[in-house]
């Protein structure tokens, strides 16, 4: 919410979006506050607490973003407070805030289950450095140790546009992953991903996971892996996992 609704508002400026509209008043109607607009930026200035009108959109359950791109998928079981939502990622490395992080996925239902753990305290800090920013801190896979089983680091990135981001990313690094299969069907939506590019190629010679997500609330995960290292399966949630058997759950609060 901190960024979300002045972004959404130059849009609405920009091109009159009615699903920016929309999702800018659900936002305001939920955090009425004014804080989530950065002073600093000079387009706030003009856009600064905006009223938009409502719109009637019928906003999707289920969408996929740059396949071979930015490789994005939000999938939800509806737009109300006690609905679950699943977002997953494979695709391209961007730019120096993003992470090490592609074949991630999160979970959300009545508060957060499957997280992106760790936290941006401030930019740079031992903490970030060392934990936020690292595969480990997600719901990915490890080949190898904590350090050296993640993904390939990358920083410095200057591309002006998509295009000129295409032409560079084999040559500079940046492809990462990308979204090789998407399928929405009435019961299910599944996706399936090849991360292997994310790793070093020594270490890893194939990842892909496929997701499947049955739209009554049910994500099953599924990876093949090819390595000449010990493959660790990470899944990140607020609170200690509860143990019963070769079962286990988590949550906190109200979120299961």
């Amino acid at each position: 919410r901190d960024e979300g609704r002045n972004v959404l508002d130059m849009l609405v400026k920009l091109t009159g979006s009615g699903s920016a509209k929309w999702l800018s008043n659900r936002i305001a109607k939920k955090w009425p506050s004014k804080q989530g607009y950065h002073e600093s930026v000079l387009p706030d200035f003009f856009l600064f607490g905006e009223e938009t009108k409502d719109v009637a959109v019928d906003a999707p359950l289920e969408e996929l973003f740059g396949d071979k791109q930015i490789g994005q998928c939000f999938m939800r079981t509806g737009w109300g407070t006690d609905d679950t939502v699943v977002f997953f990622k494979a695709g391209d490395y961007f730019h120096n805030h993003g992470h090490p992080d592609q074949g991630q996925f999160a979970i959300y239902r009545k508060g957060h289950l499957a997280i992106d753990s760790g936290c941006y305290d401030s930019f740079g800090s031992k903490h970030h450095k060392g934990y936020a920013l690292t595969t480990a801190a997600h719901n990915v896979i490890l080949f190898g140790t904590d350090k050296a089983g993640g993904q390939r680091p990358l920083s410095k990135q200057d591309s002006q546009d998509v295009a000129d981001h295409e032409a560079k990313k084999k040559s500079a690094g940046f492809e990462t992953g990308d979204i090789v299969a998407w399928k929405d069907e009435k019961e299910y939506t599944y996706m399936s991903a090849d991360l292997t590019a994310a790793y070093d190629a020594k270490t890893v010679q194939l990842w892909t996971r496929e997701l499947v997500w049955l739209k009554k609330g049910v994500l099953v995960v599924f990876d093949k892996t090819g390595t000449n290292a010990a493959p660790r399966w990470l899944l990140h949630g607020v609170n200690e996992p509860e143990v019963k058997g070769q079962a286990w759950s988590f949550g906190q609060k109200e979120a299961t």
